[in-house]
């Protein structure tokens, strides 16, 4: 019996082993919290998307746009870039919820985040925003403590349409 025990154990370990080292592709088909894939947010540089990460220095006039799909909360990122001389001039960016009202401008959220996190959405945004306009580069902006989740999200969404082009 003990032997059995022993053996069940050592399989046990040995997927668990297999699984924890298991290597991720960056793919999702976005159902999950929002962090991976199409649905929502992927950690920069992991994109399950296509969004290439290398973002040259000579970006193409024009306005640039990409959404995300809704996440578990209900929000979808928007982002609206417009480059003038090769350099990102303006950025808008929020999330929205089904009715299209914007997170950044819903009064309760910001008072319930700002009472966890320490930060409104509008102000989270803003710094994303002055950061991507400042370094003229998603790779360089740096998460928003606070705001982590939308932090991620905005960089994958800055790349998406930077790349569209």
């Amino acid at each position: 019996m003990k032997k059995f025990m022993t053996l069940g154990l050592i399989i046990v370990l040995v997927l668990s082993l297999m699984v924890g080292c298991a290597t991720n592709d960056g793919t999702n088909d976005g159902t999950n919290d929002g962090t991976n894939g199409n649905g929502g947010n992927t950690t920069p540089g992991t994109e399950g998307n296509g969004a290439n990460n290398n973002i040259s220095g000579n970006l193409e006039d024009g306005d640039y746009t990409a959404e995300s799909e809704a996440d578990d909360h209900g929000y979808k990122g928007i982002i609206s870039i417009t480059v003038t001389n090769g350099t990102i001039q303006k950025v808008d960016y929020d999330e929205y919820n089904a009715e299209g009202e914007r997170k950044s401008e819903d009064t309760e959220y910001a008072k319930s985040m700002g009472d966890v996190s320490g930060i409104a959405p509008a102000e989270a945004f803003e710094q994303l925003e002055q950061s991507l306009v400042t370094t003229n580069n998603p790779n360089d902006v740096d998460a928003v403590s606070g705001a982590t989740t939308s932090s991620e999200l905005f960089v994958r969404l800055a790349k998406e349409a930077l790349n569209k082009k």
